[in-house]
């Protein structure tokens, strides 16, 4: 028999934990961030795409609105990729630079 009268788990972001634990959102599996990333790209180019599609067809030619569109998604896409990664890398130069204590 099914018992609905107690919760089997807490629902925390993304992920349940058991009774008792906690889920932190700031250690995520490494293949998340780098998924969040593409998808983020893809969100860019497909967006401006079709905002420059609308723009070229508003005036009468939305094969190059749709051109134009798509090229500042992946210029945009590229450079929020290139900032989060360079953004990474000073991170792990800081931890890797700074000095292991024996307290």
């Amino acid at each position: 028999m099914l018992d609905f009268s107690r919760p089997r788990g807490v629902v925390v972001g993304f992920g349940v934990a058991a009774r008792g634990t906690a889920i932190s959102m700031t250690k995520r599996p490494r293949w998340m961030g780098l998924a969040g990333q593409g998808i983020e790209l893809t969100a860019a180019v497909v967006g401006f795409g079709l905002a420059g599609y609308w723009v070229g067809g508003y005036f009468g030619n939305s094969r190059i609105g749709l051109l134009i569109g798509a090229v500042l998604g992946i210029i945009g896409g590229l450079y929020n990729l290139i900032r989060s990664a360079l953004k990474v890398v000073s991170r792990q130069n800081q931890d890797q630079s700074e000095p292991v204590r024996d307290d």
